[in-house]
């Protein structure tokens, strides 16, 4: 089917990430059907030796979940509020002019 692949088809790919959609990451708080979704991803993942980044983690209880299934790379509203690159920029910048540390 055009526009479709299988899990097969992730070996035709040169990948070393796989990223976690918000819409995973929703429910693994409170469906254990989505936990075990998640799981069995992340399973997959780390036996094609790839890196796994969840995204949309906006509680404490889902970074939990995550953690306990060694997802140790994530962004989400938890995190953070979305900002413009221009503003991560100067954010930096004056983190290396006040810590001394350069970028």
């Amino acid at each position: 089917m055009p526009g479709r692949s299988t899990l097969d088809d992730l070996q035709e790919f040169d990948i070393d990430i796989v990223k976690l959609d918000r819409a995973f990451i929703a429910g693994i708080s409170s469906s254990s059907g989505e936990a075990a979704l998640v799981h069995e991803l992340v399973q997959l993942s780390k036996t094609r030796h790839l890196q796994i980044i969840a995204s949309g983690i906006e509680s404490a209880e889902q970074r939990k979940q995550l953690q306990i299934e060694e997802v140790n790379t994530g962004q989400g509203y938890l995190f953070s509020v979305p900002h413009e690159a221009e503003e991560i920029d100067r954010f930096l910048e004056d983190f290396a002019i006040f810590s001394g540390k350069p970028l």
